[in-house]
């Protein structure tokens, strides 16, 4: 495991603190609880444009276009949250709950972005520095955003020219991930 590095700029309103209600494995952090992500009590998501649209709206396209993205394979994750996103044997992307995604784009693109993803409110960083980004998603602009982000996922985590990418684990070799994380 590397050493996590965190800087002042860590510590601003776009990062939140686990919390106990996480049902899964992997890099989960809170849900925004401010009016952006808010719900009404037939689950309509009410947008920052003042719109309302059950995420399911947006979801099922979102994953078709995530499939379509060259380099991606399409698996069970390591982190316990169904369908997850794969280039080279690394999860790259796995949904999280309803509107939110995990984003794995590693810290070297993290630091390069860092400017702009803490500029956005539909992303929160990780308190750590790690390589997961949480992304909100309720609109069709959210969808673009969010295969740009995997996009850049993929190209971070493609192998070297010439080298096979390895696919999903799957069978003995997923339950051993899965333990460990």
């Amino acid at each position: 495991m590397g050493e996590e590095h965190s800087t002042d700029d860590d510590a601003d309103s776009h990062q939140y603190p686990a919390q106990p209600q996480h049902r899964g494995h992997g890099p989960c952090y809170a849900r925004r609880t401010s009016s952006p992500g808010a719900r009404d009590d037939k689950g309509a998501q009410h947008r920052p444009d003042g719109q309302t649209g059950p995420v399911a709206d947006v979801a099922a396209p979102l994953r078709r276009r995530l499939e379509a993205v060259p380099g991606v394979a399409v698996g069970e994750s390591m982190f316990g949250h169904g369908t997850a996103y794969w280039v080279n044997g690394r999860e790259i992307a796995h949904f999280e709950g309803d509107g939110d995604i995990e984003v794995r784009l590693t810290r070297p693109v993290i630091a390069e972005r860092r400017r702009a993803l803490k500029a956005d409110d539909r992303v929160r960083l990780r308190p750590s520095g790690g390589d997961w980004i949480t992304v909100r998603f309720d609109s069709t602009a959210d969808v673009d955003f969010v295969v740009e982000l995997v996009t850049v996922a993929e190209q971070a985590h493609r192998p070297a020219p010439g080298v096979m990418a390895k696919p999903p684990p799957i069978g003995a070799d997923l339950e051993r991930r899965r333990r460990f994380h």
